[in-house]
């Protein structure tokens, strides 16, 4: 078989849109890798001419660049109606075929690795352009040593040709996709390839990937929302320097990563060399400290970080400090093929826990294992350990008194319902409650309005149909009233706001004005590791649904497990991944299951009484069913991310409205999640993905649309979570670890 003037002569590999070949180049002689585009059976014209043209800019992009890190491309024609590309022949293996077999690779060779690709990469980036699909699939490592980066097939020549990208296309591979370009894949820059690079090389040095939330939606709000738990948690033995690169790539905003590839060269500098070929044994000298052999020139161990050269272990004078290695520190230890969790964090003041400090490992040989390399789908999160606070303190055997009533707002359309009735509660000695007459000020109370112009886009209706923010309460941490991806929150109408708080494994309680009242915690009795939803229901007792194991957790108010129903499973009362939770007035529990495409029906008894959905796209049916609602006729709101859209049923499952479509625009949605229905039956959305909130009327019309991302009042980051009581909207801002409360009267 021949393409032109390349006689084939073995395959080498297929895949899902392409058939690499071994061939000759008859006039020169010299072997190359012929690739020919295929299509299925299935593809449309359409599609096919798509292919066609993003194949040929593969080549004309590739062809722009010439530098050892970036395989080379000779020719592109079109033989028969056959189309190929030929390049450059390589032998070796990706980068994901030796995290997948489990090779043991030297932190030298590793860090030659990261150092090869960013010289590739900066190459790209100063001729224009973006590859925008970095994964340790397209990263070959020939025996030699050297690193070619691979598949320019949608990469994209800024200022220059036509993407061929369609502004809100995501494109790239979603555990390796920046945040920017999961909402506009067009305007990206060589920054968004530096996020990628950082989430693999995080899965180089652990094992495990940065951001995987169990599916496609879950990941999406984990790129967008979560912080990664730093890698050095996960490979304790990880040089400091190290950790910081990784991080700084991984940063959601653009401007805050590295803004060029040589840039963080020059980070590691002190670590590889500025020209050192790491990929060789560094055995001119051992290093006083850990004791493996390393390269004459380097200033720095690049096994253990320490500092080399005459008169020991000290930092060079002309190294600037923002760049120096610790001067002492434990030997590269290989991590294990399953990280075990780190402790419990300790509570912090900035955004998320403060790392755990690394323990010192025994001496080791210098090659690392990987882990087993965890993929996004079906991927399990170990939360850490459950919060313990300084001091236990047992509350005296005294009848429970209700929270203060709280105090209006100036300005607010705040007013105060009746407090809980009193009930003697059981002891709970792991927490310590304050006293029910303390008035201890929250620090993030803001209580000052902020006008509704403030809320980016706003459409006409103003009055009723526009938010005003009221206040704000929680900030990240650990601590009392402090959140680490809070999920679920539920205002019970005697007095409390409670919020479920996943990776802390707790649901902590809150009177109206935000100051912390008590908390229930996962304890080997109760056995609640990461709830993701609560609910309240009319005789007061405390639902809660934990993704881990996916079981329904029922409590007391103040704390005593009542009951326990459900499991992980895809049968009737089981629940893959559990998702949103809500209680009807008639207290009807309803339970979202986005991966089994179905809601099902519960009693106050656990049993479930009905299950509603299957998959599909017409009326009744789900992709990703998540947040669900409740009025007080009993109609079920669902939140399909899957598709995206809202769905009104009544309690047999029949739709009765429908609507939203895909999109940034107003009345359409990116990853919605959360969902509240006001009692005059207007319809609030949390758009995730968007960073904002939208008001629906009872019939699906638009009636507003307010929030954009950031910190401010007003201003979100991944909203997910929402709940309605006495005409006011709590909205649980993930990615802030916080809760906004608007007035609905506008």
């Amino acid at each position: 078989m021949t393409f032109g003037k390349y006689t084939v002569i073995d395959e080498l590999g297929r895949g899902g849109m392409g058939i690499v070949y071994k061939a000759t180049d008859s006039i020169l002689g010299r072997t190359v890798a012929v690739k020919e585009l295929v299509f299925g059976g299935t593809t449309t014209q359409v599609e096919k001419e798509e292919s066609i043209a993003r194949f040929r800019r593969e080549a004309q992009t590739a062809a722009l660049l010439s530098h050892p890190n970036i395989v080379t491309i000779y020719d592109v024609g079109d033989d028969g109606g056959r189309h190929y590309m030929a390049m450059e022949f390589l032998v070796g293996r990706t980068l994901k075929q030796s995290l997948e077999s489990g090779e043991r690779l030297p932190l030298n060779q590793l860090l030659d690795i990261v150092r090869q690709c960013c010289m590739g990469l900066d190459h790209a980036h100063g001729h224009g352009v973006v590859h925008r699909d970095i994964k340790p699939d397209n990263i070959l490592m020939a025996p030699n040593g050297t690193v070619k980066i691979m598949d320019f097939g949608i990469a994209r020549q800024v200022g220059g040709m036509s993407s061929m990208t369609q502004t809100g296309t995501m494109l790239g591979t979603l555990a390796y996709i920046s945040p920017e370009q999961l909402q506009n894949s067009k305007e990206v820059d060589g920054r968004a390839d530096l996020f990628s690079f950082g989430c693999m090389i995080y899965e180089l040095f652990t094992g495990v990937l940065p951001f995987d939330g169990g599916s496609i939606g879950g990941t999406i709000l984990k790129i967008i929302t979560e912080e990664p738990r730093p890698p050095q948690d996960l490979n304790p033995a990880l040089p400091p320097l190290v950790n910081r690169v990784i991080l700084k790539c991984l940063a959601k905003v653009a401007s805050e990563r590295y803004q060029r590839a040589g840039d963080i060269l020059k980070d590691l500098e002190p670590l590889i060399g500025s020209n050192s070929d790491a990929s060789k044994p560094r055995s001119d000298k051992s290093c006083a400290n850990c004791g493996q052999g390393i390269e004459a020139r380097v200033r720095f161990c690049p096994n253990c970080g320490a500092p080399q050269g005459v008169g020991g272990p000290g930092p060079s004078p002309s190294m600037p400090q923002s760049n120096q290695a610790p001067v002492a520190g434990p030997a590269w230890q290989p991590p294990s093929h399953t990280p075990q969790p780190a402790a419990a964090p300790a509570p912090a003041t900035d955004r998320g826990p403060s790392p755990a400090p690394s323990p010192t490992p025994s001496p080791s040989p210098n090659p690392v294992q990987p882990p087993a390399r965890t993929g996004v789908p079906g991927a399990t999160f170990t939360p850490p350990a459950a919060f313990t606070p300084p001091a236990a303190f047992t509350p005296p055997g005294s009848a429970f008194t209700p929270p203060p009533a709280p105090v209006p707002v100036a300005g607010s359309a705040y007013t105060p319902s009746a407090p809980p009735a009193s009930r003697a509660p059981e002891p709970v000695p792991s927490y310590d409650r304050p006293s029910p007459t303390a008035n201890v000020p929250s620090p993030y109370h803001s209580p000052a309005p902020v006008p509704s112009s403030d809320f980016g886009r706003e459409s006409a209706g103003g009055g009723g149909n526009s938010l005003r923010f009221l206040r704000t309460f929680g900030r990240p941490g650990s601590g009392k009233g402090e959140f680490f991806s809070a999920r679920g929150i539920a205002v019970d109408p005697r007095g409390f706001v409670l919020v479920a708080d996943t990776q802390n494994g707790r649901v902590q309680f809150f009177d109206r004005l935000g100051q912390w009242h008590h908390v229930i915690a996962g304890d080997a009795t109760k056995g609640m590791k990461s709830p993701c939803g609560v609910a309240i229901d009319s005789a007061g007792k405390v639902w809660v649904i934990d993704s881990l194991d996916s079981k329904v957790r029922v409590f007391d108010m103040d704390g005593p497990l009542l009951g326990i129903f459900c499991e992980k499973g895809t049968g009737r009362g089981q629940f893959t991944t559990p998702g949103g939770l809500a209680i009807s007035s008639h207290d009807m529990v309803v339970i979202s299951d986005p991966e089994n495409y179905r809601i099902q029906l519960l009693d106050t008894r656990g049993q479930v009484k009905n299950i509603l959905g299957r998959h599909g796209t017409r009326p009744g049916e789900f992709r990703s069913p998540y947040g669900v609602a409740t009025d007080a006729n009993d109609r079920i709101y669902v939140i399909d991310y899957g598709r995206p859209s809202v769905q009104v049923l009544d309690k047999d499952g029949i739709s009765r409205l429908q609507f939203g479509t895909r999109g940034a625009d107003p009345g359409q949605f990116s990853i919605p999640r959360g969902i509240a229905v006001a009692a005059d039956g207007r319809i609030i959305v949390a758009d995730t993905l968007n960073h904002r909130l939208q008001m629906f009327d009872a019939q699906g019309q638009l009636l507003s649309c307010f929030g954009n991302k950031g910190s401010g009042h007003g201003q979100f980051m991944g909203p997910e979570t929402l709940a309605v009581d006495n005409n006011e909207l709590y909205v649980l801002d993930k990615g802030n670890n916080r809760v906004q409360v608007f007035s609905l009267d506008g």
